[in-house]
């Protein structure tokens, strides 16, 4: 069992690699979701950080919680000014798509 202050420390420091990920991606014009997936491949157990985890319910949970807050962000971030011209196109195509996908 990993002591939590080793737990604490890792956190920490994969939360900077996300904030310092975040500043340089919009600096590099490259999206952020791009250089977050290069920290979780260098942390993961193939790269540097050599993070072993194998506990897929665990992983279901932060993947919930991760999609959650990235909805949030989106939903919070959004500008209603630019949005609201193509809304209802945007609503109907995305009603559509879902359900020709569920009847596929």
């Amino acid at each position: 069992m990993i002591p939590v202050e080793q737990l604490f420390i890792g956190a920490a420091v994969l939360l900077l690699a996300g904030i310092i990920a975040s500043k340089a991606a919009n600096k590099l014009g490259v999206p952020a979701l791009l250089l977050f997936l290069l920290v979780g491949m260098l942390a993961g157990s193939e790269g540097v950080g050599g993070i072993e985890f194998d506990n897929s319910m665990q992983a279901k949970l932060i993947e919930d919680l991760a999609l959650t807050l990235i909805l949030f962000a989106g939903g919070v971030d959004t500008n209603w000014t630019k949005i609201r011209p193509v809304l209802w196109k945007g609503l109907i195509l995305s009603t559509v798509g879902v359900g020709i996908t569920t009847l596929l």
